[in-house]
């Protein structure tokens, strides 16, 4: 279907194309002392304005159908047999015959009728290789639209199928952590598994209620931490250190399950014990969290699966354009997230 803009341009360039092939019968109606049109062809106005009138329908006529043929046939029934070519041959014949006959009845106004019959067929010729140089112009942009609409699909479809893939890498990673976590606690207190379990619920729980979310609130995932940090100490006690610093969390976002993998990441790789507390931090700079805990070697160190921060840095650069930042000391280990202004 032909959009409200196409028709738009359709019809105003039939009005304008009307007007330009009657150029000279404007003039002369105008200045009738400078004889631009030869013979003693005087229009009036009544008759000037019924031209124009029948030139414009027939050009919006053949433009509109045109553009409706060329969206569901995919080319134009001008210049090669087809019903499309049918139709403007009808268009064409009829607006001619009907315009020029009614208007010779209507006014008579006509000295040389070959020359009027000649001129009213020039005139239709000329507006019809117009509209159709107007019409490919229309086509041409349609076509470039449609593409770059086509190609903002894909790439949303891309980007989406991407995030999604990414997300649930996440889940099965955090739950493989969070049973072997669970056997080791049954193992050592059965006490504490069940407190840990039931943790663990409400941390599935968020996380499978913000599924289809992107982007949540700084608050929501602060909470997150929070029931996070409860199953960590609830194994390593003492051993964990947690101090949360965020002073302005309202209207602030950032990427759904981002703050959980950087816990998993720290307390997987440094030791913690009561003798020697992992120290984690999470500070608020303007537009900016900072994930920071202190470096502790650990005699027993897991091999890494990469997932946790490649993951985020890359779930970032697809929704934001903007990537995290990893700083390394000798004594920390530094994490940087955007946080995302919501609209």
């Amino acid at each position: 279907m032909t959009t409200k803009a196409e028709n738009r341009i359709i019809i105003l360039g039939a009005l304008i194309i009307a007007v330009f092939t009657n150029t000279n019968l404007i003039l002369n109606f105008i200045r009738p002392n400078n004889n631009i049109i030869t013979g003693s062809w005087e229009f009036s106005l009544y008759e000037l304005i019924f031209q124009v009138l029948i030139l414009f329908m027939m050009c919006a006529l053949i433009g509109i159908s045109n553009m409706r043929y060329y969206i569901k046939h995919g080319s134009f029934g001008l210049g090669r047999p087809s019903m499309g070519s049918l139709y403007n041959l009808i268009i064409f014949t009829a607006s001619y015959f009907i315009g020029s006959f009614l208007q010779r009845e209507l006014f008579d106004n006509a000295p040389d009728v070959e020359f009027y019959f000649s001129a009213y067929l020039f005139r239709f010729l000329i507006s019809v290789s117009i509209i159709g140089f107007l019409l490919k112009i229309l086509t041409i942009y349609r076509s470039q639209r449609e593409k770059e609409l086509e190609n903002e699909r894909l790439k949303s479809e891309f980007y989406k199928a991407t995030l999604t893939n990414l997300k649930a890498q996440i889940n099965p990673h955090f739950l493989f952590n969070s049973l072997t976590n669970l056997s080791a606690l049954i193992n050592e207190t059965p006490d504490k598994a069940q407190s840990y379990l039931s943790h663990l619920s409400k941390v599935f729980r968020y996380s499978l209620s913000k599924e289809s979310d992107q982007l949540v609130s700084l608050q929501s995932e602060l909470t997150l931490l929070e029931s996070s940090i409860q199953l960590y100490k609830l194994r390593l006690g003492e051993g964990l250190e947690v101090a949360i610093n965020t002073k302005d969390v309202i209207g602030k976002q950032l990427l759904h399950m981002s703050l959980q993998p950087l816990m998993e990441n720290a307390i997987k790789h440094n030791l913690a014990s009561p003798e020697k507390p992992l120290k984690v931090e999470v500070v608020q700079e303007g537009d900016t969290l900072l994930f920071k805990n202190n470096l502790q070697d650990t005699p027993f160190k897991q091999p890494s699966t990469g997932i946790g921060l490649a993951n985020l840095n890359e779930r970032y650069k697809l929704l934001t354009k903007k990537e995290i930042e990893l700083t390394k000391t000798d004594r920390h280990f530094i994490v940087t997230l955007p946080l995302i202004q919501s609209v």
